[in-house]
């Protein structure tokens, strides 16, 4: 199940306003007309109205007696006793309630709707997203961005809170984990008065938009900006997927080394030039340096590694595939001056 969503008699724990998802058929997700008013309704169509417990660990070897794990704790689910994760004495949870209430201002104020939201993994993750009315961007003047303020909570002690400025539409874990690999993040740990952070962190949202408004003007430099020739986005592919000189030595192994890594990094090439002429969306700035970058973003966030990693969030927001977007970034913009 890549998408993740945790299945309650029968259906996807999540609601989406308006939009099926793409794995609809299988998760049978409520599908809504109209979006939740308030959190106290979105928490119960996400069915994410449960809360956690933070309970004593004990363990037994066997043969012995049950002994108490003094500096950790484990986490339970108080709908069905099911356990989350284990956790240091000093972990707070965040409640789901504190996490929907969170968005209760933007949302009353007429600054945002409630869009989608759900369960992930086993209850061990939550998220809300929340379209900002005035977040819509047209980059180029052609190509639409619309802002998502999207916050993220686990329960397994694996996972920051993190909220964030996202152009991509959360419905599953493989759409959290892509919005979760972008830049225009504020997290904050479980250690602590959470509510306070909870406060300073809606405090930060202007200061992330702002980030977001300028590199929003980066990507419309992208847009009109064209690639002259075809040896010229060959210099971008060599740059973001390189591919090392030939061995000096001539030992079999080295050899052998060298042209498996040619061969995959030649396929990487030729599947980021497919994406670039012929991906989704391409003909809106066809030969621009704003397809260049998507192209990669897009083989980055649905091909490169998909099919070995198996910690996906942690591929996306801290291993190969976060290097290779950030590379990809910084040679577009290279390709500016």
């Amino acid at each position: 199940m890549a998408h993740e969503i945790e299945m309650v008699n029968g259906s996807g724990a999540m609601f989406s306003v308006r939009e099926q998802p793409w794995h609809f058929n299988e998760t049978r997700s409520l599908i809504l007309e109209a979006a939740p008013k308030t959190a106290a309704e979105a928490i119960r169509l996400a069915k994410a109205d449960w809360s956690v417990i933070k309970c004593p660990l004990w363990f037994k070897r066997e043969g012995d007696n049950f002994y108490e794990a003094a500096d950790y704790k484990v986490i339970i689910r108080d709908l069905d006793n099911k356990p989350l994760g284990i956790v240091s004495n000093n972990y707070t949870p965040l409640q789901n309630i504190e996490a929907f209430e969170w968005f209760d201002s933007f949302v009353q104020a007429g600054l945002a709707t409630f869009e989608t939201a759900g369960v992930l993994l086993g209850g061990r993750r939550v998220w809300v997203l929340a379209k900002i009315t005035d977040g819509i961007h047209m980059v180029g003047g052609k190509d639409r961005l619309d802002e998502y303020l999207l916050l993220t909570n686990g329960h397994d002690g694996s996972t920051s809170i993190i909220a964030q400025i996202t152009v991509i539409r959360v419905v599953c874990n493989n759409t959290l984990q892509a919005a979760l690999s972008q830049a225009f993040q504020y997290r904050r740990s479980h250690m602590g008065n959470v509510s306070e952070k909870m406060i300073d962190m809606k405090e930060q949202m202007g200061l992330v938009r702002s980030e977001f408004a300028v590199k929003c003007e980066v990507y419309d430099a992208m847009f009109k900006k064209q690639i002259p020739t075809i040896a010229d986005f060959k210099s971008y592919l060599e740059k973001i997927v390189p591919i090392p000189d030939a061995p000096l030595t001539q030992s079999d192994r080295a050899v052998l080394s060298w042209e498996n890594i040619f061969r995959k990094q030649t396929a990487r090439r030729d599947r980021i030039t497919t994406l670039f002429t012929d991906g989704r969306g391409m003909d809106l700035a066809r030969g621009s340096v704003w397809n260049a970058y998507n192209a990669a973003v897009e083989y980055a966030d649905y091909e490169l590694g998909t099919a070995r990693v198996r910690d996906f969030a942690n591929y996306v927001l801290y291993g190969d595939g976060a290097a290779f977007k950030a590379r990809a970034f910084k040679e577009a913009v290279a390709l500016l001056d």
